[in-house]
């Protein structure tokens, strides 16, 4: 259940992150429209859209743990976890005689 929690945090924060950058984008498109001085105000680094990208992982990635978190893994056929001891013993040793 927990695992699921965080994996809903990391996507809200993957979601957040995706809207704060598109957000950060809206605002210096709208003051290079302003200015008239679209050339100058561009960034020239990839910073924003590494973030972005950062945020999209988290985000794809927290729902796909979150939605498919909540299975067991169940052991192969065959498989002994105590090889030589019973499945049905009790395993704190009450039917110990």
């Amino acid at each position: 259940m927990l695992m699921r929690v965080w994996a809903w945090i990391s996507a809200g924060l993957g979601l957040a992150i995706m809207v704060m950058t598109y957000i950060d984008g809206a605002i210096v498109g709208v003051w290079a429209d302003e200015h008239q001085t679209a050339a100058e105000t561009y960034p020239d680094d990839v910073l924003p859209f590494f973030v972005a990208g950062i945020g999209f992982v988290l985000l794809v990635g927290g729902h796909a743990v979150a939605l498919a978190g909540g299975r067991r893994a169940t052991p192969a056929p065959g498989y002994e976890r105590h090889p030589g001891r019973s499945a049905t013993r009790d395993p704190r040793g009450a039917g110990r005689q």
